[in-house]
């Protein structure tokens, strides 16, 4: 029987990936459980990716399947919008930020829909700006106004 390659390609980049955060976080101070350092909770995240990444492997070598091409739209949709947000925070400021970002990846979806984005996009960007500006405390722009680019 030949094993389910996409799970077991999935288990082992899940494995790879924690192995390297468990072997960053030893940079850190672990700590104790009562009093954690700065590596602790990496350290732990990364074990129990390890162990599921091992899991889903394991578990992967039990049934057949195979590798399904992936979906260029989508993909390109994520991994803009991070960039979209990563810019325009530091650009444009929070709200913009998080504006750009939900209709970058909405639009990622075949059937999106602008209209429920735009109302999706703008109280996403309000609860974000409470949650972290207002509730939390940190110092971020809502708006830059005037916009600077570059």
């Amino acid at each position: 029987m030949r094993a389910d390659t996409k799970d077991l390609a999935g288990g082992a980049i899940l494995t790879l990936i924690g192995l390297y955060v468990l072997f960053r976080s030893l940079d850190y101070s672990i700590g104790t459980a009562s009093e954690m350092g700065p590596g602790y909770y990496p350290m732990v995240v990364a074990i129990v990716l390890i162990v599921l990444g091992l899991l889903i492997a394991a578990l992967s070598l039990r049934r057949s399947g195979i590798i399904p091409m992936p979906e260029w739209r989508p993909l390109a949709a994520v991994l803009g919008s991070v960039l979209i947000f990563a810019l325009g925070i530091r650009y444009l400021g929070l709200m913009p930020a998080v504006i750009g970002c939900t209709f970058a990846c909405a639009a990622g979806h075949r059937g999106w829909n602008p209209r429920a984005t735009a109302i999706v996009a703008v109280v996403m960007a309000v609860s974000v700006w409470l949650l972290f500006s207002k509730f939390l405390g940190l110092t971020m722009p809502a708006l830059i106004w005037p916009v600077y680019i570059l």
